[in-house]
């Protein structure tokens, strides 16, 4: 599940404030440590839960993986705080009437990181790479077709069907630099290569990886510069609330998420630390074994769904 969607937005733009919005339930920051070796000056150390398994954008459907890629990637558009379709890539596009296909126009000098130029050819390499794997975020790429490429700088979304929806999906899909991935395809499509390295065009790039956690520096060249950016970001392996809270005020994290409720009250009277609570969407998913047991019996999974209190809060 991937709980922190707008991360990548927030990250694109200047970072001056004493906290992040992010979608979680608690985000919490700290005061720099001066006593930490890293030059914290300029870096940012962030609390990330859970083991780090991948940064192949194709498993950008978990927050782990997710939440690193942000910085590394750009996608074609994005939603703003208003909840609008805006460009990022895409200088401009536009969806057929039929919704059937999409046009779209590339901004043009975004640089991937080792200097490339990005093109019509990426876009559709990517896609394409999406539907020949079939995992992670190839699920929101479901009906696509092609990629018609004119130049370098157009290109056209084809459909297998109509879907209004797809132009929004485009907003969760990372742009890969398809001739470096293509070097180092192997036998999986790149996707060994892809676990410890990135092939993007983001405003950071990987400097170091030990283990679960992650530094990733600021790319020089890119094409949307912001004052006010830290030069650096670590992704710090922690899963347990109690010892984000201990790290917050000793100061050697900047920022957690999904602290807990208790943790989030302790750290409230903190001087030093900035609590967030933000509400949020939450989904459960129940699946019913029709196969066997009670539940193959419709009239038993009906009176299960009417026991739900679907207006609850």
């Amino acid at each position: 599940m991937q709980s922190d969607d707008n991360l990548g937005n927030v990250w694109r733009r200047a970072f001056s404030g004493s906290f992040l919005v992010a979608a979680v339930a608690s985000v919490v920051t700290a005061m720099a440590s001066p006593s930490l070796a890293l030059d914290r000056e300029s870096t940012v150390i962030i609390s990330n839960v859970g083991q780090m398994n991948t940064l192949d954008p194709l498993r950008a459907d978990y927050s782990q993986t997710n939440l690193i890629d942000s910085t590394l990637y750009d996608t074609l558009i994005q939603y703003d705080y208003e909840n609008n379709i805006v460009g990022r890539l895409a200088a401009e596009f536009s969806m057929a009437e039929d919704a059937k296909s999409i046009q779209i126009t590339l901004r043009p000098g975004v640089k991937f990181h080792d200097g490339t130029a990005l093109t019509a050819k990426d876009v559709a390499f990517t896609l394409d790479r999406l539907k020949r794997v079939g995992a992670g975020v190839a699920a929101l790429a479901e009906g696509y077709d092609t990629t018609s490429v004119t130049d370098d700088t157009h290109l056209t979304i084809n459909l297998s069907k109509p879907n209004s929806l797809f132009l929004g999906a485009l907003s969760k899909i990372y742009i890969l630099n398809s001739a470096l991935v293509s070097a180092n395809a192997g036998s999986d499509d790149g996707q060994a290569w892809l676990r410890s390295h990135d092939a993007g065009s983001g405003p950071y790039t990987i400097q170091e990886i030990q283990g679960d956690n992650v530094t990733v520096s600021l790319f020089a060249d890119y094409w949307d510069k912001a004052e006010g950016r830290p030069e650096a970001f670590l992704f710090r392996r922690i899963d347990e609330s109690a010892t984000s809270r201990d790290e917050l005020r000793a100061g050697n994290i900047d920022l957690a998420f999904r602290v807990n409720d208790r943790d989030a009250a302790s750290l409230a009277s903190d001087p030093s630390v900035n609590v967030l609570t933000l509400s949020i969407p939450f989904q459960t998913e129940v699946v019913f074994n029709t196969r066997s047991g009670p539940t193959a019996d419709p009239r038993i999974r009906k009176a299960i769904r009417l026991a739900y209190d679907y207006n609850g809060g």
